[in-house]
């Protein structure tokens, strides 16, 4: 199987801060890959580099088994999409419109929208259950079915590769669980490969198939979650005791932070 993103010694700074430091990755195809660690460890920076947000100040990224910087934004589009953090829309869009807007790159200007853009588009809301929205302004709606409509614009450039920069941090446990719920049957059923960053250490063991570990801008361990959330990495990388506590309908042990 080959790989869907690759990174070869990437190094990235802001100013004089180096943020990350020997970075080499490969990333299967149809792979779910959480990217854990405390803030500041490079998590996003490493996310804006694979999406070609930032230039890496040496090493190589592929995508696709294509240079990243060889690629222009519109191609790349069509192969990765991502949804960011920061999903604040300042205009009066309906949510249909706003995931129209994710068939862009196969649109030519002053062309409407082709039979195939609207059938693309509402199949990728009926997957995140955002049909019945559509004709409602994304400001009237629920910071989770937000999340949901990112996503659906993302799916509707019908990527290969989806990366999402903490899709859960904002949202309660039910609509934290639905997402990554969304996330994994995109993973399952359509081979969609995703990458993640996550805080939730349990809810990144239960539903990934690996784990990257950051921790001061380089990887501490990457492997199966079982493999690297261990007790010795939890407490160097986070600088806190943990207890694994073994439950037998799951392979990844729970993981509960002790007192001080």
């Amino acid at each position: 199987m080959s790989n869907a993103v690759e990174l070869k010694k990437i190094y990235f700074s802001y100013g004089f801060e180096n943020v990350l430091e020997d970075i080499s990755l490969a990333v299967k195809q149809g792979a779910f890959i959480s990217i854990l660690g405390p803030n500041g460890s490079g998590k996003t920076t490493l996310l804006k580099n694979m999406c070609k947000l930032l230039k890496p100040l040496d090493g190589k990224i592929l995508v696709d088994d294509k240079e990243l910087n060889k690629i222009a934004f519109k191609e790349l589009a069509k192969t990765m999409a991502v949804v960011h953090q920061d999903i604040n829309v300042n205009f009066e869009f309906t949510v249909h419109d706003i995931v129209m807007m994710g068939r862009y790159p196969y649109q030519k200007r002053f062309k409407p929208e082709s039979e195939k853009d609207i059938n693309v588009v509402k199949r990728a809301m009926e997957n995140t259950e955002t049909w019945v929205l559509r004709e409602k302004s994304i400001h009237e709606i629920s910071g989770g079915e937000r999340q949901r409509v990112m996503i659906a614009r993302a799916l509707a450039q019908e990527p290969k590769i989806l990366l999402l920069d903490e899709p859960i941090s904002q949202l309660d446990i039910k609509h934290q669980i639905n997402v990554l719920n969304l996330c994994k049957r995109l993973n399952s059923e359509e081979k969609i490969t995703i990458i993640t960053t996550l805080h939730d250490i349990n809810l990144a063991a239960r539903y990934s198939d690996y784990i990257l570990l950051m921790n001061k801008g380089k990887i501490k361990a990457f492997g199966l979650p079982e493999n690297v959330l261990t007790k010795e990495n939890i407490q160097d990388v986070y600088g806190i005791e943990v207890k694994l506590i073994k439950l037998h309908e799951y392979k990844v042990p729970y993981i509960v932070p002790l007192s001080f």
